[in-house]
């Protein structure tokens, strides 16, 4: 048997990698946000912190998506700015 990973493996296990601080984040968001709901704090502070749950989302999506799709080469969100970049392979 072959120890060799095949590509599309090791690319998704990079996927979770980085993938790994965007569900850390997206949890920290949503723990906060069900905490001002449960102590009703003003619409404004709320509203902030729904947009910070919103963009782990997506955050989480676009790395999400670029694992299952594979043309999509998603790099530390947290280093770049949540940038996706398009590769120039296409699907694999």
């Amino acid at each position: 048997m072959s120890t060799h990973l095949p590509h599309s493996h090791t690319s998704f296990t990079n996927k979770l990698i980085f993938l790994r601080p965007a569900i850390l984040r997206l949890v920290g968001e949503y723990v906060k946000y069900m905490s001002q709901l449960s102590t009703h704090l003003d619409m404004v502070s709320s509203t902030i912190t729904l947009c910070g749950l919103f963009m782990a989302v997506l955050e989480t999506c676009a790395i999400v998506t670029g694992g299952i799709l594979g043309d999509y080469q998603c790099h530390s969100c947290h280093t770049c700015g949540g940038e996706v970049n398009r590769t120039s392979q296409g699907p694999r």
